[in-house]
This record gives C-alpha cells, sequence and structure tokens, in this order.
C-alpha cells in the first residue's frame, strides 16, 4: 500500500457487535487541528485496548496518550488503552499527535492555516 506523498492518516478498525450486544468501538469524539499538533478526543469501554492504523507515520515526531508500534515507513499502528471504570460504560481519553517540523508547514497548507 503506496501513502500519498507527505499525506498523513488514521484507521479505525469497524466491526459490528454480535446481534444484540452493545458496541464496544472506539468512538472518535472530535478532532482538532493546528499546523503543529492534532488532537483526538476518544470516548471507548473502561480497561479496554484499542488500535489505531496510521498512514505514513513519516509526519509524527511524538505522540503522547497512546503508545507507537511502527511496522515499516508507510504504515504503522498506535495502540490506546482506556483508563479503569469509574462507574459508567464508557470513558473518555485524549491522543495528541504532533507533527514533524517538515510537515507542519505541509499539513498547515492541506488545512487551510496558511
Amino acid at each position: 500500500m503506496g501513502a500519498a506523498r507527505n499525506d498523513f492518516g488514521i484507521g479505525i478498525s469497524s466491526n459490528l457487535p454480535p446481534l444484540g450486544e452493545r458496541s464496544q468501538r472506539l468512538r472518535i469524539v472530535s478532532e482538532t487541528w493546528n499546523p503543529q499538533t492534532m488532537i483526538m478526543n476518544v470516548s471507548a469501554v473502561a480497561s479496554h485496548a484499542y488500535e489505531l492504523s496510521i498512514l505514513n507515520p513519516k509526519q509524527l515526531r511524538q505522540v503522547d496518550g497512546a503508545e507507537v508500534a511502527r511496522h515499516g515507513s508507510e504504515l504503522s499502528e498506535i495502540r490506546i488503552r482506556m483508563p479503569a471504570d469509574d462507574g459508567s460504560a464508557y470513558v473518555n481519553g485524549r491522543i495528541i499527535f504532533h507533527f514533524s517540523p517538515s510537515s507542519s508547514s505541509r499539513t498547515a497548507e492541506k488545512k487551510g492555516y496558511r
């Protein structure tokens, strides 16, 4: 799979729950972009771990709130573990993607910040 040059993307596997069961999938609540970072607020089942695919991880300098597992120069995964149960079925989490300086200007142009 080839990545578009200087492009960044996130992929989430989506499986349907068994008939009559509640969903346990990761939900993206919001995304906030600026030229240096993308903040993604998520909601998911307490104490569960989730994996997201990252397209073109070379665009990233650092990821806060998740663990990066690289699988090559064009595709990798991040793993997020949700906090322990606070009495509700779903809990909130946050992932902050910090873009490398060389990609910040390209990301800013793509998002209309320049």
